[in-house]
C-alpha cells in the first residue's frame, strides 16, 4: 500500500481548553471541532516540558527533556539520536518545514528537512505589533497560507518530475508561534464576545506576560481570556482554509493530518498571564492532540490514555510500517493502537520536567507537582531529585481538579510518597540514559464517543 502524505501542524500556546471538543463553550471553534469529530482525540496529552527547545527534543527525537542533551540512543554505536525528518526521509518521504518561529531552525533536526520555508512575522517588522484589519492579514493566516502553498507546490513538483513513476509521499511540518506570537486578531472578534457592561477589549497586540498580585482585579484575567479567545477564533478560520485548500491537491483520504499544541498558555489560573510557570501547572502543559488517519480509523474515538509529545515520532514510524526503525530506543510509544476501542499496554504515569529539579507527574487519578527551590542557596543543594523537601510538594485530584487549585498533599501523604518515588526513579533512569519503564497494562479500556 502506498505511503500516505503527512501533515503535522503544531501551534504554540494552544491549550486543550481552547477547543469545543475539549469542553470550551465560551466561543465557537466549528472547523476544529468538526475535524475533531473525524479524528482520534487524545484527551490527556501533556507536554513533557514548558520550554520550546525541550518540547522539540521530544517531538523530533522522542527524547525526554530530563535526559542529558548529549545522551545517545544506541550505546553500542554511540550514534547521536536520529531525528524525525531524517527517519521519515529514510522511509521515502520528501520533508518540508514551514515556520514563523525563528528559533526553531536552530533546534536539532531542523536542518534535516529537505526544504525549509520561513514565514516573516509582523512582530519581526513592526514594533510594537499592531492588530490586523481582518483575519486574512493576521500572522496565523500568513503561516497557514504558506502551509497551503507548500502542500500544493510540493504536489505539483512531484507530479511533474520527469521519469517519476510513483511520486514520493510528503511530510509537511508546520509550526506556528500561535498564542506565543502576536495577538493581532481583529478587534471586532473580541467585541463579539463582550457584553455592554464588560470592560473594553484589549487593543495591544503584543503577547501578554504578567503576574496578577493576590487579591488583584479579576477583570484582568477575564479581558486577556477574551483576547485569547479571539486568537483561537482566528485559528479556527485558518484551519478551515487549510483543510479546504488541502483537498484539491490530492485525494483527502491520502493524508494523515495531525493538530497538536506545543504547550498551553496560562490565563490567570495560577496568577500568571502568559510566560513560563516553573510550577508546571496543567494549563501550561495540557494540549490538544488530534489525529485524522487516512483510512478512517479512530473516527469518533476519544482516548483518555496519558499521551505526550514523546509519542509523535513513534506514531509516525509505526504508521509507515518501516521495520528498519523498530529497534530504536525511543522514550515514547505509538498511539496508533489507541485508535481501536480496546485496551493496549500503555503508561500509567507521565512525567514532565522543569529546571532545577522541578517536575510534575500525572496518573489517571493524581497529579503531583514539585516546584524548584526558592533561593539560590537551596537551588545549589537541591540539584538532585532525591533531595526531597515536603513543603514543595503539591498534590491534586485528577481529573476533577482541572486547574490544580486544591492541594491535598497533607491529606494523602502515602500518595505523595508513591508518586515522588515513581518520579525520582524515572528521573534517575533518564539521567543515566536508561529506557523508561512506564508502560504497563491500563486499568480501563478506552471509551468511544457515540
Amino acid at each position: 500500500m502506498p505511503l500516505s502524505n503527512i501533515l503535522v501542524v503544531v501551534v504554540d500556546g494552544l491549550r486543550a481548553s481552547a477547543l469545543g471538543a475539549y469542553g470550551n463553550t465560551t466561543y465557537p471553534t466549528p472547523a476544529l471541532d468538526g475535524f475533531a469529530a473525524d479524528s482520534l482525540l487524545l484527551d490527556a496529552c501533556f507536554a513533557p516540558a514548558a520550554e520550546l527547545p525541550e518540547i522539540y527534543r521530544a517531538l523530533w527525537q522522542s527524547k525526554h527533556p530530563a535526559r542529558p542533551v548529549g545522551c545517545v540512543i544506541d550505546v553500542a554505536t554511540a550514534e547521536p539520536a536520529p531525528t524525525l525528518p531524517r527517519l521519515l526521509a529514510e522511509c521515502g518521504y520528501e520533508t518540508t518545514l514551514v515556520t514563523d518561529e525563528p528559533h526553531l531552525t536552530t533546534f536539532a533536526g531542523a536542518t534535516d528537512f529537505h526544504d525549509c520555508v520561513q514565514v516573516l512575522s509582523d512582530a519581526d517588522a513592526i514594533a510594537p505589533p499592531i492588530r490586523a484589519r481582518d483575519i486574512a492579514t493576521t500572522n496565523l493566516a500568513r503561516i497557514f497560507a504558506a502551509a497551503s502553498d507548500v502542500t500544493e507546490r510540493r504536489s505539483n513538483e512531484l507530479a511533474q518530475s520527469a521519469g517519476q513513476a510513483v511520486k514520493p509521499p510528503q511530510l509537511v511540518w508546520v509550526h506556528a508561534q500561535g498564542m506565543h506570537g502576536v495577538w493581532d486578531a481583529p478587534l471586532d472578534l473580541q467585541e463579539s464576545l463582550l457584553d455592554e457592561e464588560d470592560s473594553p477589549p484589549i487593543e495591544a497586540a503584543s503577547a501578554p506576560h504578567l503576574t496578577i498580585e493576590p487579591g488583584g482585579d479579576p477583570d484582568i484575567a477575564f479581558r486577556f481570556g477574551i483576547a485569547y479567545a479571539a486568537q483561537a477564533m482566528v485559528l479556527d478560520r485558518c484551519w478551515q482554509y487549510l483543510v479546504d485548500r488541502l483537498a484539491p491537491t490530492s485525494r483527502p483520504e491520502s493524508w494523515l493530518v495531525m493538530l497538536l499544541g506545543a504547550r498551553g498558555y496560562s490565563l490567570g489560573e495560577h496568577q500568571n498571564i502568559g510566560g513560563i510557570d516553573s510550577r508546571l501547572p496543567a494549563e501550561q502543559l495540557h494540549v490538544p492532540w488530534l489525529i485524522q488517519f487516512p483510512d478512517g480509523r479512530g473516527r469518533l474515538a476519544r482516548s483518555g490514555a496519558l499521551a505526550s509529545h514523546l509519542d509523535l515520532l513513534p506514531t509516525l514510524l509505526d504508521w509507515t510500517g518501516d521495520v528498519r526503525h523498530s529497534s530504536l530506543r525511543l522514550d515514547g510509544s505509538s498511539v496508533v493502537p489507541l485508535a481501536a476501542a480496546m485496551s493496549s499496554a500503555w503508561r500509567e504515569s507521565l512525567l514532565s520536567a522543569g529546571e532545577l529539579g522541578a517536575f510534575s507527574i500525572r496518573t489517571a487519578s493524581w497529579c503531583l507537582r514539585r516546584s524548584a527551590p526558592g533561593d539560590a542557596a537551596d537551588r545549589q543543594c537541591d540539584a538532585a531529585p532525591s533531595n526531597w523537601d515536603t513543603p514543595q510538594a503539591e498534590l491534586f485530584v485528577r481529573p476533577d481538579d482541572r486547574w490544580e487549585a486544591n492541594d491535598v498533599a497533607k491529606l494523602c501523604s502515602d500518595v505523595v510518597e508513591d508518586l515522588h518515588r515513581a518520579a525520582t526513579e524515572s528521573l534517575q533512569r533518564l539521567s543515566a540514559g536508561e529506557p523508561l519503564a512506564l508502560a504497563r497494562q491500563p486499568q480501563a479500556t478506552e471509551e468511544s464517543r457515540t
